[in-house]
Formats: C-alpha cells, structure tokens, sequence
C-alpha cells in the first residue's frame, strides 16, 4: 500500500503516479491486482488519521 498526500513536496505527484501504475502492473502480471493499493489524498507531507485507519486496516487484512 501506498499512501500520498496530492501536494507532497517530497514526493511530487506525478512521480507517485507513475510507481503506482508500474506496482499496479506488477501486481496484476502475478496475480495478485487486488493486493496492492494506492491511496492518493489531499494533502501535504503526512499521515493524517484517517488514511492511518485505513493503511492499519490493510496491514491488518495482509498480516494476520
């Protein structure tokens, strides 16, 4: 899982865009498109709570 903010001055956003789409790309040439996320939020450098329950909730889902 990836989490980004859409104004994140240390990882500009189309930068992310295009790690995600070759993730998304690897992950469905093994099978597996379901298992990798993307989370693009408005936002800067951060973690904000409630993309923190939901990158814990995805973790928790691969984890356990």
């Amino acid at each position: 899982m990836m989490t980004n903010g859409s104004r994140d001055y240390i990882f500009p956003i189309d930068g992310v865009k295009e790690i995600v789409a070759k993730a998304q790309a690897c992950y469905a040439e093994k099978g597996a498109a379901g298992d990798f996320k993307s989370v693009i939020f408005d936002g800067e450098h951060s973690f904000p709570e409630e993309i923190r329950r939901e990158a814990y909730d995805f973790l928790d889902k691969y984890l356990k």
